[in-house]
């Protein structure tokens, strides 16, 4: 048990600080161009993501009441507030920056069924398969998100560890919830964060993608509701 977000853990890790070693190594003007290729992928899966979604209604729902909580609860600004901090006291550079790492790796690495799925079958029956596979895909990402975007991308091993630790130790009570249904209206509803996160990468929008992360979290809550009502 925990197998599998411990080897996903130490591939970001690894990733991330590969990455940085690159982000020394290559000019700006490389990186730029690196910086506008993972737009336009993480663009290309958000929208391959999105597809998959059957309840519509449940995806308006959950965007538009998440946006609201996230905007009162101002978390894209306690982010922020927390990286700059973060940042003054470890290292020079902007906190905004460190909060965008933070928050694009986050999404990246915690959003989609391989995280929910794997870490479920972990604490169900300790096959981590699902997410050794996933570890393999987040340390490429993490290399060259960190290349491009600085070490704020190592620092999602914390929420990594966390959503998926979580779910792995709570598996036999959040199984009958986290129903196929439900972790592919997941999947949608984070495909469309990621969207978001690849236009504001390719710098066409500044949407403050933390502020719509409670969506993800009223999913699970609402999903029986719109399929009973819809």
């Amino acid at each position: 048990m925990l197998v599998g977000t411990l080897l996903n853990v130490a591939a970001i890790a690894l990733g991330s600080g590969l990455g940085w070693l690159l982000r020394r190594a290559i000019t700006e003007r490389f990186r730029q161009t690196l910086m506008s290729g993972l737009g336009l992928c993480t663009l290309s899966l958000g929208i391959l993501g999105v597809t998959e979604g059957r309840e519509p209604v449940l995806i308006v729902l959950s965007i538009l009441i998440g946006a609201l909580l996230g905007e009162a609860g101002r978390l894209e600004e306690l982010l922020e507030e927390g990286a700059r901090r973060l940042e003054e006291r470890w290292a020079a550079g902007n906190g905004s920056t460190l909060a965008r790492g933070l928050v694009s790796a986050t999404l990246l690495f915690c959003v989609g069924s391989l995280t929910i799925v794997g870490s479920l079958q972990d604490g169900l029956s300790g096959d981590y398969t699902l997410l050794a596979l996933k570890s393999a895909l987040d340390f490429t990402s993490s290399l060259f998100l960190c290349a491009a975007l600085g070490w704020g991308v190592a620092l999602a091993i914390v929420p990594v560890a966390l959503i998926q630790g979580s779910i792995t130790l709570s598996a036999m009570w959040l199984a009958p919830y986290l129903t196929a249904g439900v972790v592919q209206e997941l999947n949608c509803v984070g495909s469309v964060l990621i969207v978001g996160l690849g236009l504001n990468i390719l710098e066409v929008t500044h949407l403050k993608i933390a502020n719509y992360l409670p969506a993800l979290l009223l999913v699970p809550l609402l999903y029986p509701l719109v399929k009973h009502l819809f």
